[in-house]
Order: C-alpha cells, then structure tokens, then sequence
C-alpha cells in the first residue's frame, strides 16, 4: 500500500547489475527515471554477463564512470583481503600463490580423486545449522555431487 511505488524520495539500490540484460535494464532505469527516484547500481563489470542480450552495466560505467569500494569486509583475515584484491584485478596467480602458501589449496592428479575428496571434506565439515555450497561447470557434474552428498546424509540419518 503505496510502499511498492516510485518517487522523488526514492533510491532504488540494484545489487549485481553486472548481471541483469540490457532490455530490463533499461526498463529499470526509465521507471526510476519517470519517478524522479534515484538509481544506485553495485556490482562488477568483469563479472559473468547475462545470458539474455547485452552488457548494460559495462556500458553505463564506460560512459558514465563508477566509483570502486577497495575496502573488504566479508574475509576477516588481511591476507584473503589482499587476495582478493589482486582477484579483482585480475591478478589470479598471485591470488592463489597467496591461497597456497596459507594452506588453502589441494590438488588432485585425476578428477575421481578430487571428486572423493571434495565430497569428503565437505562431509566432514558438514553443519547442518551453517549453509555451504558446492559448486561444478557442468551439469552432469552438479547431479553426480548432489548424489554422492546426499548419500553421506543419507549414511549419517540426516535425510
């Protein structure tokens, strides 16, 4: 009841707008506009682009300018900060060096191994009050995980 509308006192704040197509982009930006309202948009221009047509978020900060946010909140430790500065920097060696030399990293030689592994460690740590994320690049991979981590809980009475 009228706290849904647009209006002059209005900022409309868009998170990961690096994310969003060119056509509701626009769309977004005329309503705000015909508002009077105000339009903040947050997020990385190097970031995935969407899957619809477009790179709406590049262009405005290519001609509009941005403002970049350097100090970093979500890692409490100084040396994920910095790594995750150089990430966004794209300097990716240097941030995984850093990552390794904190004992962040393990390989494996063939995919099986990492695969165990990873469903391993993940059953390990599992905390049923604390969210956690596995994620695969292909789908077939994304089913074989959810499988294999369904079965530990299955094996552990949770499910």
């Amino acid at each position: 009841r009228g706290r849904d509308v647009l209006n002059e006192k209005t900022v409309f704040v868009m998170d990961e707008a690096g994310m969003v197509a060119s056509k509701q982009m626009a769309g977004f930006v005329d309503a705000v506009v015909r508002a009077g309202a105000k339009i903040v948009l947050v997020g990385d221009p190097e970031q995935l682009q969407p899957i619809e047509a477009g790179a709406a978020f590049r262009a405005i900060v290519d001609r509009i300018g941005y403002a970049e946010l350097e100090t970093i909140y979500r890692q409490r430790e100084d040396w994920m900060r910095k790594a995750s500065l150089d990430l966004a920097r794209g300097n990716v060696e240097k941030a995984l060096a850093v990552y390794d030399a904190n004992v962040r990293i393990t390989g494996t030689r063939l995919k099986a191994e990492a695969v165990e592994r990873l469903i391993g460690d993940w059953n390990h740590d599992y905390d049923q009050t604390k969210t956690t994320l596995i994620l695969a690049h292909l789908r077939r991979d994304v089913r074989m995980l959810n499988v294999m981590a369904r079965e530990k809980l299955v094996e552990r009475g949770i499910v």
